[in-house]
């Protein structure tokens, strides 16, 4: 099962449209918010339970993908992600974004961690049967659109769900 991070980013960029202008006008800084902004969006669509929880509709006819292939992408995403955070100059950074930068660094070592050496997904069997039963809550709790729309994303999600539980099987 994967480790949820970025929990306190995401509720924050949740709040925050994609164009939205930051208030720092430093180019270190405006290249770390596009930076941190893919990040946000790569962990939002693999956790679409977690976007819809979030407010973030546009994945709500999704699940997570628990399959090892996309548990291998997630990593290598994580991995790819905290060496372009490595690499980036905090000397023109805002105070505020050294400190997101430090966050999300140890975000994305909490997933490699979580996938290569922990393994949740391989020893938490619970992990994918409430990870499938949280996707239909979420999308049901709160009425983000009219009941007929949220009906069939949750249709779709179901018709989702054997496959999340032969994976389940597998691992």
């Amino acid at each position: 099962m994967k480790i949820r991070h970025l929990t306190a980013l995401l509720a924050l960029a949740a709040c925050t449209p994609s164009g939205e202008k930051t208030s720092s006008s430093g180019s270190a800084d405006s290249s770390f918010t596009v930076l941190a902004r893919s990040i946000i969006d790569d962990h939002l669509q693999r956790y679409p339970s977690q976007a819809s929880d979030l407010g973030v509709h546009k994945f709500d006819a999704r699940v997570e993908d628990y399959s090892q292939a996309g548990i291998a992408a997630e990593t290598q995403a994580l991995k790819d992600f905290r060496a372009k955070l490595l690499a980036v100059d905090t000397s023109g950074l805002s105070v505020n974004n050294r400190a997101d930068r430090q966050v999300l660094i140890m975000s994305m070592d909490a997933g490699i961690l979580g996938n290569e050496t922990i393994k949740n997904w391989a020893k938490n069997a619970d992990g994918y049967s409430g990870g499938i039963t949280n996707a239909a809550y979420v999308i049901m709790k709160r009425p983000f659109a009219p009941a007929d729309e949220r009906l069939r994303s949750l249709i779709a999600r179901e018709r989702m769900m054997p496959a999340v539980l032969g994976e389940a099987r597998k691992n």
